[in-house]
C-alpha cells in the first residue's frame, strides 16, 4: 500500500508527487520548484527517499531536484533523452520565467519497460513521448495507478508546439501505451486534477 501527496508548486501549478509506503520509503515525482512544505514533510515523518523521478526535462517539473537530492541523498533517474531538454530548461527559465535553474547531472538513466524498487513497491517505466522527446510515465500496477506527466491531462493531452515535441508521436502514446491500461487506473498528471484511464477513454 502507498500514500501520494500532492505539492502543488510555481507558477505553472506543477504536480510534484511524493509516494511513501508502509514503511517510509519513498520517492519523488516531478520536483518543479522549491517547496519548503515538501521538505518538511519528508523530514517530519521521517522518509526515506530513494528516488526523484522525472517524466521530462521541462523546467516547471525539474526546478527543485538538485536541492532535493542535495537533502535527500535520492537518486535523480530520467531518461537520456531528455538532458537535452534541460539544458534548453535552464535558458527558458531564466529569461522567460525569471527563475534560476540549478544545474544538475541525472544519476541514472532509464527506459521503457525498467522495473524501480522502492521498498517492497515496484514501479514500471513506460516510455511517452510527443510532448518532448523522450518523456516518461510511471506506473504502479500493483496499485493501479500511473502518473503522467505532461503527455496526458484530464480531458486534456500535452502541448505540441514546443521545441522536441511531435503530435503524432504524443497521440500514439496515449493511444498504445496509456488507454490500454485497465479502465480503474488512477492517472495522476503534472498539471491539473486526477482522471482514470476510463473517464480518459470516453
Amino acid at each position: 500500500m502507498v500514500t501520494i501527496k500532492t505539492f502543488v508548486v510555481g507558477p505553472i501549478q506543477t504536480n510534484t508527487y511524493l509516494v511513501c509506503d508502509e514503511k517510509n520509503n519513498a520517492l519523488v515525482i516531478d520536483p518543479g520548484f522549491p517547496d519548503q512544505g515538501l521538505l518538511d514533510f519528508i523530514e517530519e515523518n521521517n522518509l526515506k527517499v530513494k528516488y526523484i523521478l522525472i517524466t521530462h526535462g521541462h523546467f516547471d517539473h525539474v526546478c527543485f531536484a538538485k536541492k532535493l537530492k542535495e537533502e535527500t541523498g535520492a537518486i535523480i533517474a530520467m531518461a537520456e533523452g531528455e538532458v537535452e531538454m534541460i539544458e534548453g530548461s535552464y535558458q527558458w527559465s531564466g529569461k522567460k520565467m525569471g527563475y534560476k535553474l540549478e544545474r544538475f547531472e541525472p544519476d541514472e538513466f532509464i527506459k521503457d519497460e525498467d522495473i524501480l524498487k522502492v521498498g517492497e513497491t515496484r514501479v514500471g517505466v513506460i516510455s511517452t513521448p510527443g510532448h518532448s522527446p523522450e518523456g516518461l510515465s510511471f506506473y504502479f500496477k500493483k496499485e493501479k495507478i500511473i502518473f503522467t506527466g505532461d503527455t496526458m491531462f484530464a480531458g486534456n493531452v500535452g502541448r505540441t508546439d514546443l521545441p522536441g515535441s511531435n503530435e503524432n508521436i504524443l497521440w500514439e502514446s496515449i493511444i498504445k501505451k496509456l488507454l490500454t491500461l485497465p479502465d480503474e487506473t488512477r492517472v495522476l498528471p503534472g498539471h491539473g486534477m486526477e482522471t482514470t484511464i476510463r473517464q480518459e477513454q470516453r
